[in-house]
């Protein structure tokens, strides 16, 4: 989960979570607002999530940052080039 850098984490969630602070461009770039029963939710674009796994790979492991890259390729809705 990324969030800004003086924002609220959850402290004891009921799923594992990694938290990862950004704040400027970082946070905000490649983010599409998408609408979950009426309320709208931020969700980072997969182009922005690839590039943020490989980013934080060290924190998340390599291996899920090429099954990332994997799943955006095979569901094409990423532009390689």
């Amino acid at each position: 989960m990324q969030l800004g850098s003086k924002d609220w984490a959850p402290t004891n969630p009921s799923v594992s979570l990694k938290i990862v602070r950004a704040s400027g461009e970082a946070l905000m770039a490649g983010i599409e607002t998408h609408h979950i029963d009426g309320v709208p939710v931020p969700i980072t674009s997969p182009a922005k999530t690839v590039a943020d796994c490989f980013k934080h790979r060290n924190k998340i492991g390599l291996d899920v940052a090429i099954e990332a890259l994997r799943d955006l390729i095979r569901s094409r809705k990423g532009r390689l080039g």
